[in-house]
């Protein structure tokens, strides 16, 4: 993994959780809408933290689910890539 997305782990965390103030919650708004990595972490992060408090979450559709599987191998480095 690489260490920017290290850098936005606990930021996206508080992002989830609604803790960050308006200005930081824009810049990880931001990210997440251009980065496909932190951005499934974040959906990810959501979808746990619903389960493990009992709401109501719809689970994906296929669809979706398999235009985030393609997305992360899009952003995938390439078999064999050092770094």
């Amino acid at each position: 993994m690489m260490l920017s997305h290290l850098r936005w782990h606990s930021r996206i965390d508080a992002f989830v959780d609604g803790e960050l103030a308006h200005h930081d919650s824009a810049a990880v708004a931001q990210h997440l809408a251009e980065c496909w990595m932190c951005s499934s972490r974040a959906e990810t992060s959501r979808l746990i933290k619903a389960s493990l408090t009992g709401r109501l979450v719809e689970p994906p559709s296929l669809a979706r689910v398999r235009l985030r599987a393609y997305a992360m191998r899009l952003s995938a480095p390439p078999p064999g890539a050092v770094g």
